[in-house]
């Protein structure tokens, strides 16, 4: 098995009520799985789902659409957290 198919994203779906009345389901990311070479798992978690449940899904690989954009330029004005001076 390559590396490619060994790793593992792990999720926790929460259903949430919409306005129409409908449920829809969010996936929340909370940690990644790595196939070992017996076919077990390891699992490391970030958090941990308040409903129990978890989803081990194969990675997805998102292709990037822009460049990532350059952080806004900064002043060397020297103020508190506050806005103060």
């Amino acid at each position: 098995m390559d590396m490619q198919n060994r790793k593992k994203e792990v999720f926790t779906i929460n259903e949430r009520p919409q306005s129409d009345g409908t449920m829809k389901s969010f996936f929340t990311k909370c940690g990644v799985a790595f196939v070992n070479r017996d076919g077990s798992y390891t699992i490391k978690l970030d958090a941990l789902p308040c409903s129990g449940v978890l989803q081990v899904r194969d990675e997805r690989n998102f292709a990037r659409t822009s460049e990532p954009t350059t952080p806004p330029a900064t002043t060397n004005r020297t103020s508190d957290i506050f806005g103060g001076s």
